[in-house]
């Protein structure tokens, strides 16, 4: 039987390189050169042994397209961005280059009768060398020939003699980025190979630490430090080997002792076959890029944390078929999952912000500049981690048509309206513009080297700041550059410098929208791209956020509060990747936290691209007609009339009211019920005239008074005008022929197939002026008046009337009274009640507009707007509380905010002083009293010479409601508890009390 010759694993040789390191170290000047050259992680390497069935295994997983381990059960685990956390060797910006120009002295001393010396009898030679520069030279080719570059002949290769021979350089190379492509070209030719033996080259030797570091075993216990080559040891592969391979199951990447530097990939630079993609990395040859030096006196790219690894590939691959196709002229898109082949990157980097936001906050007069500029929400950003895999797998799902993340199910999540709920950033009426002109000192200030200057040192450098105008400036673009609007580089985006620059107008600026479609135009690019490297410009962050708030799971509680990048936070990410995305069932949009926000945008303006279709000026115009609110912010007062594609010429005269100017789309047809209906009034409602059965509905927009005429009655067709045409028929508009009513037929009325225009004040009785209710009465002279008036009247005689008449029952008013129902005009309510009771809602409506607490604020919203707006802006202490459970608060402020669980209840629980005593009550925050509320209190404190035990218990049976929370004394409530001087003064200092508190719903 012939022999069969298998593969070698090569000829990296682990084992051989402890003894050597040993002798180094001994030798305290060596070790201060290997020090020095940024290689001392192989002064402290472990007790290591390789095996080549192990090895064999790992190659034959191995993909070259994708520079990954391809495991069982999907589990892809990319190699590149790993080598730098296994080796511990420099990963500089200098790229190593083969075959530079060496002198023949040189060359002679690393050969041997014409051929290239062992590396194994250079490495026995060195530890006799004492000088720096020749020690360091034959250290470099003895560790690659053995160990991070072998070739197939065990020898130096001294191609490398030209890039090692610059001592002084050796640290500020990328080291890890040529030992893995030269693993990578060594198994790819090894693959590609129909020789009988073959010898694989590169260092072998980190697959099989990666692989050891995935195990997922009970039995087994992943060790401990970085690098990995000073911790994985002989003892871990002894156990691997003594287990089938295939029956070992792995970690995901996420869950690995790997995680955080797999996750941090999306913010560093791809380099390709050593070289950088985003920005230029110089050859040995030529002259370092800008650098900085970080503790180790290793130096980086200023980048910092945004670009210091990188993931790579070391040519073009093959590209996979089967990519999603959307409506783009047939023009095949690529989807995120399409991409194993390519390498996706993205700077949205949200992790950075909290430590810089912290300094800020520090800082009072900083702190005010956020403040001032409309970016307090970032003041209390929370720490947020991304997920590359579930970054990429939102990617996939976004619809770039509908700009929508589109799930099974047939759910769709706009995106676009919900990122000022998420960012909390001003959505003004000024559109933010790229590329304005700046003075040259400006551009100056942020541009190194005539390169931009990095993101991430702008953003440290802001903190030194102390001027408002240039802090500002600093401010917007480091938040821009790391997170709101990242390209795919590190720099800052100096286009931006001519809008950030007018400071006093940034929060006027739409800052939202532009976010939006920047991220939108990114994500539309980067599934048209047929690039091997992309990266996803945009703020992807907000992606994740909405997912995460939109997760529907009995075991998972979405936070509450606004903005949502204040209070979803890695720990809810975290949940969401410990379960398959796909298994995850999403919220439909009216069952989410959104749902009054997605429920108002129809109301809003549109925007197209980033461009309003209402009159929303860009930065270099000037206003158009413009009316302001409470809080004194410009916008069209054409903003509601900006939602309808309708002409004015259809429309009609406008009906003008404060901030808004509306049309109503109504069709006029006079009706001659009485002498009064000449002409339509200014605020004349929508009716819609029902058969039996059915109700009278109206789109009332506003409570403003309505004038005296009623335009349409179904009862008196026969006294109708016939000969009159509306507006509407003039102009030739399809959808409202005529409001008129057809003659009964086989004794039923025909419904009304248009919209006719009814003004309310018909229905208000003539003595008091109220909706009236039934019964009706009419008089003679046709006066209506409610029951109640009637039985008042002197004689029940009409007073209206020159000589008086009487009174009598009027049934076709009662239908009609009873019948008109009319929309409640509080955003987000849709209740649709009887006119005459429409006051009485309102009054209670729960969602009627509430005030701010805070003095020379003007922002008016319904109670749970107002609990974002209070947390986020005002930095007010928000606590989430269950129904019938007990609640333990330290009351070190005056105000605190309670949001009722289950009913969106906001509560506002108050502390006050009363003499040397404190109080503390709460109220419910809301125009209505239903549903009732009970509120239990207890303080714990020293036992006082009428108690036996050191507590205090208060309960309120109905907690009073008010719409200006700000407004509310402590000692003016109907009731509260009362915390005695003893209480405070066993606290001591801090008079921080500790509160037990219990709401009840009843």
């Amino acid at each position: 039987m012939d022999q069969v010759d298998l593969p070698s694993p090569g000829g990296c040789s682990p084992h051989l390189i402890l003894p050597i390191m040993k002798l180094i170290v001994e030798n305290d000047e060596q070790k201060g050169y290997v020090r020095e050259i940024g290689f001392e992680s192989f002064l402290s390497m472990g007790e290591l042994e390789m095996n080549k069935a192990l090895n064999l295994w790992l190659v034959d997983k191995f993909n070259c397209d994708s520079e990954a381990l391809e495991l069982e059960g999907g589990i892809s685990i990319p190699i590149r961005p790993l080598v730098k956390s296994v080796l511990g060797i420099p990963s500089g910006p200098i790229q190593v280059v083969e075959g530079l120009d060496v002198d023949d002295a040189l060359k002679d001393q690393y050969t041997v009768n014409t051929r290239a010396k062992y590396a194994k009898d250079v490495a026995n030679e060195m530890s006799s060398i004492t000088d720096k520069e020749p020690f360091c030279i034959a250290f470099m080719m003895a560790i690659l020939g053995i160990y991070l570059a072998p070739n197939t002949s065990l020898t130096v290769n001294r191609a490398f003699l030209g890039a090692v021979k610059q001592v002084d350089k050796l640290k500020e190379m990328d080291w890890c980025n040529f030992v893995a492509t030269y693993l990578f070209k060594g198994i790819k030719e090894f693959k590609e190979s129909n020789t009988t033996c073959v010898t694989i080259k590169g260092c072998v030797h980190i697959l099989s630490v990666i692989f050891i570091d995935f195990v997922k075993d009970a039995a087994f216990e992943v060790p401990v430090g970085f690098p990995r080559l000073g911790v994985v040891t002989k003892k871990h592969i002894k156990w691997v080997v003594s287990h089938p391979f295939t029956s070992l199951m792995v970690h995901r990447p996420e869950e690995s002792v790997y995680a955080a530097v797999l996750d941090s990939i999306a913010k560093d630079n791809i380099v390709k076959d050593g070289k950088c993609v985003d920005s230029e990395t110089n050859s040995l040859s030529d002259t370092p890029a800008t650098t900085d030096t970080n503790q180790n006196n290793n130096k980086h790219r200023v980048s910092g944390e945004l670009g210091t690894v990188m993931p790579v590939k070391p040519a073009p691959c093959e590209r996979k078929k089967g990519h999603n196709v959307m409506d783009t002229g047939n023009r095949p898109i690529r989807s995120a999952k399409s991409r194993t082949a390519e390498i996706i990157i993205y700077k949205c980097s949200p992790q950075l912000l909290p430590p810089i936001m912290k300094l800020i906050t520090e800082n009072v007069e900083q702190k005010g500049y956020v403040g001032e500029i409309g970016f307090g929400s970032f003041l209390s950003m929370a720490e947020f981690k991304m997920n590359r895999a579930l970054t990429l797998w939102l990617v996939d799902k976004f619809n770039c048509d509908t700009e929508a993340l589109e799930f099974e199910g047939g759910i769709s999540i706009p995106v676009r309206p919900l990122v000022k709920s998420v960012l909390g950033i001003p959505s003004g009426p000024i559109q933010v513009v790229e590329g304005l002109y700046i003075d040259n000192a400006l551009m100056d200030e942020y541009t190194c080297n005539g390169k931009v200057k990095n993101a991430w040192e702008v953003a440290n450098g802001m903190c030194s700041i102390t001027d408002k105008e240039p802090f500002c400036i600093a401010f917007m673009m480091g938040i821009l550059g790391i997170y709101l609007a990242p390209s795919t580089s590190v720099g800052v985006n100096r286009k931006l410098l001519g809008s950030v620059r007018q400071v006093d107008k940034l929060k006027e600026m739409d800052w939202c929208n532009f976010v939006a479609t920047y991220l939108f135009k990114g994500i539309k690019k980067f599934k048209k791209s047929k690039a091997t490297f992309v990266s996803i410009k945009g703020c992807v962050h907000i992606l994740s956020v909405i997912f995460i708030d939109f997760v529907k799971h009995a075991a998972f509680e979405v936070p509450v509060g606004f903005p949502r990048l204040g209070v979803v936070t890695t720990k809810h990410i975290k949940w969401v990747l410990s379960h398959p995305f796909t298994s995850l069932m999403v919220r439909r949009p009216e069952e989410s936290i959104y749902a009054a926000v997605l429920d108002n945008w129809p109301k809003d303006n549109i925007v197209e691209d980033g461009k309003c279709v209402t009159n929303t000026d860009t930065l270099s115009d000037t206003f158009g007609t413009t009316d302001s609110d409470q809080n004194k912010n410009r916008h069209p007062v054409s903003a509601e009339l900006g939602t309808l594609p309708i002409s004015a010429a259809v429309l009609g005269p406008p009906v003008t009211s404060h901030n808004t100017t509306s049309w109503g789309i109504v069709e006029y047809v006079e009706v001659g019920t009485s002498p009064r209906s000449a002409a339509p009034g200014p605020f004349a409602e929508q009716i819609i005239f029902p058969t039996s059965g059915e109700q009278l509905q109206s789109s009332r927009p506003s409570s403003e008074p309505c004038s005296a005429q009623m335009h349409v009655s179904p009862d008196n067709p026969k006294e109708m005008n016939r000969g009159s045409t509306s507006p509407m028929e003039n102009a030739g508009d399809w959808s409202a022929k005529k409001a008129s009513v057809d003659q009964p037929s086989s004794g039923q009325a025909k419904r009304a197939r248009g919209v006719a225009a009814v003004d309310f004040n018909v229905l208000n009785c003539t003595v008091c002026s109220y909706p009236l209710k039934c019964p009706v009465f009419q008089c003679i002279g046709r006066h209506l008046a409610c029951g109640r008036c009637v039985a008042e009247l002197p004689g029940e005689q009409c007073q209206m009337c020159e000589h008086g008449s009487g009174f009598s029952l009027c049934p076709i008013m009662d239908d009609i009274v009873s019948s008109a129902m009319v929309e409640c005009s509080h955003d987000g309510c849709k209740s649709s009640v009887p006119y005459h009771e429409l006051d009485d809602h309102e009054s209670a409506c729960s969602h009627a507009p509430c005030y701010c607490t805070e003095a020379g604020c003007g922002f008016i919203g319904p109670p749970q707007v107002l609990l974002g707006h209070l947390a986020a802006l005002h930095s007010m202490p928000v606590h989430t509380v269950n129904y019938g459970k007990v609640h333990r608060l330290l009351a070190s402020k005056p105000r605190f905010l309670l949001h009722g669980e289950g009913d969106d209840s906001v509560f506002l629980l108050v502390v006050g002083a009363l003499g040397a005593a404190m109080v503390v009550s709460a109220v419910c925050i809301r125009a209505g009293a239903s549903p009732s509320y009970a509120v239990k209190l207890w303080v714990n404190g020293p036992a006082l010479p009428s108690r036996a035990a050191g507590r205090i218990k208060w309960k309120m049976e109905a907690v009073t409601s008010s719409t200006r929370p700000g407004e509310v004394v402590v000692e003016e409530l109907p009731s509260f508890l009362t915390v005695p001087p003893a209480y405070l003064g066993w606290l001591g200092a801090s008079k921080a009390v500790t509160l037990d508190i219990r709401i009840d719903r009843m």
